[in-house]
């Protein structure tokens, strides 16, 4: 009998396997196992590298490197980030316009302090200063007929003076006069119009039309001239001054500066308009030269000025105000055609 329940009991079995019903027991039977152990699974926690403040930077960085394209990949976070492979080619980077740049880096300050620290800033030119002596309707080689129109703004030398002087070829004096200007006090500045009478035996000259003023002690203190080319007959050609700066600016030392130990730095700017060489001497009240020294003119730098620098030697007995002139000469320094200078005290 027991023989016969089993052998039923087998034929029912694979009966249920044949309908399916079998899988379906065990199932039931396995599945409270696999759930129970797939609770007690910690779940995996992927290590970052990288401390939780430095993210958004890195993320910034990242977008600045790989463009648009790879924005949206940079947005998830809670990815786990694949190491590369061997067999595996890393992303092309390409160069951002500068629009995406600063778009990129605008979350990152140390970035932002980073660019502003390295713009470039530029140096200006020293500032020049305008001439004393101004001649403002006649450039460099116009050509002029006599009479020959000169208007001027000019600072007065002691009394009220100021020279007028028209060169021709050879340095002879064309025309001369010492023009006494009593409208105004003695040191004061004024506009000056004239008419300067010439003749030359030739067609056509070169010339020098220069203006000069001296102080108390007959000593010069500021010459400014402009070269031209004297025609005795035909039409001028006036040329427009370029500016009305001073072609000769002592930047050092200071006006009224006290000087000791023998020697004076003297540096400054010129435009050089014939020798380029420049003669620095140190003048006293009674006109005897306590000291001198050539200064040569570097190449012009941008606005037409070269810088000069000398050292000059000078020998008093005792602390002694003097003029420190600087002076270009046209064909030698008996011939200046620029001047320019200011009162100081040398000691011992």
């Amino acid at each position: 009998m027991n023989k016969i329940s089993k052998r039923g009991s087998r034929r029912s079995f694979n009966r249920l396997l044949r309908t399916g019903a079998a899988w379906q027991v065990l199932l039931a039977l396995l599945l409270p196992a696999l759930l129970a152990g797939c609770a007690s699974l910690t779940p995996l926690e992927y290590a970052n590298p990288y401390p939780t403040e430095y993210l958004p930077t890195l993320i910034a960085l990242t977008m600045a490197a790989n463009g648009p394209a790879s924005q949206a990949e940079a947005t998830s976070t809670s990815s786990p980030t694949q190491t590369p492979t061997a067999s595996q080619t890393p992303p092309a980077t390409r160069t951002l316009q500068p629009s995406q740049t600063a778009t990129a880096l605008a979350s990152s300050p140390t970035l932002r302090l980073a660019q502003a620290s390295v713009s470039p800033s530029s140096t200006p030119l020293p500032e020049i200063p305008e001439a004393l002596l101004q001649i403002r309707n006649l450039g460099a080689l116009s050509r002029v007929t006599s009479p020959l129109h000169l208007y001027a703004y000019i600072k007065t030398g002691a009394g009220g003076r100021v020279l007028i002087e028209l060169l021709g070829e050879d340095n002879r004096s064309l025309y001369r006069e010492l023009k006494v200007i009593s409208y105004v006090e003695p040191g004061g500045s004024t506009s000056l119009s004239t008419d300067l009478d010439f003749e030359i035996a030739s067609t056509a000259e070169m010339g020098r039309l220069r203006l000069s003023i001296a102080d108390e002690h007959s000593r010069t203190v500021a010459i400014n001239s402009v070269p031209l080319v004297l025609l005795s007959i035909g039409d001028p050609d006036i040329i427009s001054p370029i500016d009305v700066l001073a072609p000769i600016a002592i930047q050092q030392p200071m006006p009224k500066k006290l000087i000791q130990g023998g020697k004076v730095l003297v540096t400054g700017l010129a435009r050089s308009g014939g020798m380029g060489t420049l003669m620095v001497k140190l003048v006293a009240s009674d006109g005897k030269e306590v000291g001198s020294r050539l200064a040569g003119v570097q190449a012009p730098a941008e606005g037409g000025y070269g810088s000069f620098a000398v050292e000059v030697p000078y020998t008093v007995s005792q602390p002694t105000p003097v003029l420190l002139v600087v002076q270009e000469g046209g064909q030698s320094f008996d011939d200046p055609i620029y001047l320019t200078s200011l009162e100081i005290v040398v000691s011992p």
